[in-house]
Order: structure tokens, then sequence, then C-alpha cells
């Protein structure tokens, strides 16, 4: 039985490999279209796929339906703290000053729709409701606003904070040196204590 599962992993992973892909139900039903190639389960019943080779990506569900085309350029599966699995998806868009790494990612969930539009810098890991992202600047293009983000979308500005930003726990986070709520507010500084 080992042998035998070992023998079919290593044919699937030829196949991915190999490039175009199909599949079909018993009845002969295509399910994968032999156009997609590089097809990648995100571990949330959905699955990330390339058109023809090519080097955009597209999302789509168990049953083959296509639910992004084939227009992104990097799509990855991260779980929320609590473990509810989330789908963060980037765009291309021209490198600034602000943003050199020339992408805005958005985020999906399990089932497929959109829970916030392709328009951050950086987005984090959600936790306790919560992730920390940033966005181009509206007025200055060298520089990023900081927010904290919901799943609904609602931003908090958190001016001033640096990048590096821990995970809320029972309603608190660390933002550089500064120990603040779910609302942005600084309950104390950790200089205090010699950090």
């Amino acid at each position: 039985m080992k042998r035998i599962t070992s023998l079919l992993l290593i044919c699937c992973l030829l196949a991915a490999m190999a490039g175009p892909v199909s599949a079909y139900d018993p009845s002969g039903i295509t399910l994968l279209p032999e156009d997609f190639s590089h097809v990648t389960y995100l571990s949330c019943g959905l699955y990330s796929f390339r058109l023809d080779g090519g080097p955009d990506l597209g999302v789509m569900n168990v049953h083959g339906d296509v639910l992004l085309d084939a227009q992104y350029k990097w799509i990855e599966q991260r779980p929320t703290a609590e473990g509810e699995a989330l789908v963060y998806v980037a765009q291309a868009v021209p490198v600034t000053e602000a943003n050199e790494s020339g992408e805005i990612w958005g985020v999906m969930d399990a089932e497929g729709q959109w829970v916030l539009p392709c328009r951050y810098i950086h987005i984090g890991r959600f936790s306790e409701g919560l992730a920390f992202a940033e966005l181009p600047h509206p007025e200055a293009s060298n520089q990023r606003l900081q927010v904290f983000v919901d799943m609904q979308g609602n931003e908090t500005l958190c001016p001033g904070y640096s990048f590096t930003s821990s995970r809320f726990s029972e309603g608190l986070a660390v933002m550089g040196t500064q120990v603040i709520n779910t609302k942005g507010d600084v309950l104390y500084s950790l200089e205090q204590y010699g950090f």
C-alpha cells in the first residue's frame, strides 16, 4: 500500500511539473481545461493556476469554476491567528519609491469572495479580527499610510509606527516600542522598561 501511495504521489508531481494539465470527472466531463498549468492547492478548497504556462495567476474552486481570472502576480494562503483560511492576492502595479515591490495586495475568503480589495502595499496576518496594513499615501508618492484593517475593510490610522509590529493578543499589540489597543491608542511605552 505504501508503495502504491508513493507511486501515485510521484505521478502527480511529474504531471504538475509537466505544465498544462486537465482533469475529468468519471462521466468524462471536463473539470479542468487543458490550458491550465501549474495548479496549486491553497489548502482551503481553492486552487491557484496559470494559463498556458504564462506568468499570471488566477483562482478557481474545487469544481474548476474560475473565481479570479489569471491576472495576478502572486497568490498564497495564510491562516488567521485563529485558524481561518484566507487567500492573499497580489496585483502588479508600477514600482514607486514607497512601493518597491510593485505589488498591491488584497484578501479573499475560502469561498472566493473578496474580504479586502487589492489596494494595500502590505497586509499582515489577521489576529483577533485585525491586521496591520500599509497603503500608498494619497498625497506623497514616497510615503505609506499605516493602518489596522478589519475583515470589513474598516481602517484605523496608526501614524508614526514602524512596519515591525506584533499581532494582537488579548486586545494588545506591540508597535515599535509602544503597546497599543485595537483602536490604535498608545497605552504605554516599553522604553520605560528598558526596551
